[in-house]
């Protein structure tokens, strides 16, 4: 590899990590084995498969599923990108250990569940919050997607589907849930980042 490959990676390691992400999501939801092993599974969950709270997050359910989700990561990572990438990996664990556990609490009827939608709102929603200290445009762009977030979510639960088309004959029913959790993590997390940064400076002082 040569320097300046290794300097990109170096200057934007979030934005090396979503690809890894995503790269992983697509191999995942093309491969009918890996789908499988992988999902979230209630049943399969209960018999010990713990390793589908995380996993679940990268199994999608049709094209148009995954390029909505990889988008939306996508996006998301270009707000993460000044973001520190050890603090960024563990918002993504807790995100996704979260979501999973509060849907299997929340939703017992729920067999299966799959999908980096939640995910993906959450880091979109971090990233806009941590935008709000940026300079302009940043800044308008992400108090914009403060308030759009909220209102999509409120809408899709209103009527109870997605706020994006899907094909036609998509048979899977969208997960609010995840999307409402998501966010209240990206809060708390920036809450908890601005409350570490505050006591460090402190003991500086």
């Amino acid at each position: 590899m040569d320097q300046k490959k290794t300097s990109l990676i170096i200057q934007h390691p979030i934005t090396l990590l979503t690809l890894v992400i995503i790269l992983l999501s697509a191999w995942v939801s093309l491969s009918p084995t890996l789908s499988t092993l992988l999902i979230f599974d209630r049943q399969a969950l209960m018999q010990g498969e713990i390793w589908r709270i995380w996993t679940g997050h990268l199994v999608h359910f049709s094209i148009r599923h995954f390029i909505y989700d990889a988008l939306t990561l996508g996006i998301a990572s270009f707000l993460l990108d000044k973001s520190s990438i050890s603090s960024i990996a563990k918002f993504y664990f807790y995100l996704a250990v979260t979501i999973s556990v509060s849907l299997f609490i929340l939703k017992p009827n729920m067999a299966y569940y799959g999908g980096l939608s939640g995910i993906a709102c959450g880091a979109l929603y971090y990233g806009a919050l941590i935008g709000i200290k940026a300079p302009q445009p940043l800044k308008v762009i992400s108090l914009l997607i403060i308030i759009f977030i909220p209102i999509k979510i409120m809408i899709e639960v209103y009527y109870n589907s997605s706020f994006l088309p899907y094909e036609s004959n998509h048979t899977f029913i969208p997960m609010q849930t995840s999307h409402i959790m998501a966010c209240i993590i990206a809060i708390l997390f920036y809450i908890k980042v601005q409350d570490l940064g505050v006591s460090r400076h402190l003991k500086k002082d």
